[in-house]
């Protein structure tokens, strides 16, 4: 009787963890996209250097924090736009239901 209550047990257990993980545990946050933001500094780090190189601008400290500063922005900002992986808990749901009932097996020995 205990085996045919653990495995239906862990089969409830598995269906459930599929059903929750399959309609996700929260809304998703909208996606921000960056493309305008990463035009406009490329326009700005390519306007500078270009007025640099053709020697309309005489390079400066301050011209060179300025292209610095967009610059990093400009990675930051490159690197934010990036999607994040996916990872998918598909296959660790089937050992999910075991490994949770050998926690509460254990949980007398680790009270005690």
């Amino acid at each position: 009787a205990e085996a045919s209550t653990r495995s239906r047990t862990g089969s409830t257990v598995s269906d459930w963890l599929r059903h929750r993980c399959s309609r996700g545990a929260a809304p998703k946050a909208k996606a921000v996209s960056y493309t305008a933001r990463i035009a406009e500094l490329t326009a700005e780090t390519g306007r500078i250097a270009d007025a640099i190189a053709s020697g309309l601008l005489k390079p400066s400290a301050a011209l060179g924090e300025r292209l610095a500063i967009a610059e990093a922005e400009l990675a930051r900002v490159c690197a934010a736009n990036e999607p994040a992986p996916r990872v998918s808990v598909e296959p660790i749901i089937p050992r999910m239901a075991d490994e949770f009932r050998k926690l509460v097996e254990e949980l007398p020995a680790i009270l005690s």
